[in-house]
């Protein structure tokens, strides 16, 4: 039986710093799918959001920053695992779109998902997660 040879173990600290490396790039930022030129900056109004109605906002725009208007936007509200909330954000002009009443009905650890598809026919998928506070409106 022929058997590989052995490879030599790396040292804790650089075990360390791989293992941080990983985590932290894959909590880098929010989970996106889609057209990779396309950018959304979320904004809560309150925020960080609490219990009741929230004012969710978009700026939709190119990698370079170019507003993106005319595009349908879907938010959706997701908490453990079931979509509770879905709301069509309306264009504001500058590439800005607003969803001025989210429903936040309950309090803890939400992930905001945000479909964009442009007039050009492209999309992206952007999921944000979210602390709503108790305490609301």
């Amino acid at each position: 039986m022929h058997t590989l040879p052995r490879l030599p173990r790396l040292p804790a600290a650089v075990r360390g710093v791989l293992a941080a490396g990983l985590f932290l790039a894959a909590c880098a930022g929010d989970a996106r799918t889609g057209d990779a030129d396309l950018q959304v900056k979320w904004s809560f109004e309150p925020s960080p959001p609490r219990l009741g109605t929230a004012a969710v906002r978009l700026e939709v725009a190119d990698v370079d920053w170019t507003p993106e208007n005319g595009a349908t936007v879907v938010v959706t509200g997701i908490r453990d695992g079931v979509e509770l909330v879905v709301d069509t954000a309306r264009g504001q002009g500058a590439g800005l779109y607003l969803s001025p009443e989210f429903r936040f009905e309950v309090a803890g650890s939400w992930v905001l998902r945000a479909r964009v598809e442009t007039t050009d026919r492209r999309w992206m998928e952007t999921e944000r997660p979210v602390t709503v506070e108790a305490g609301g409106s």
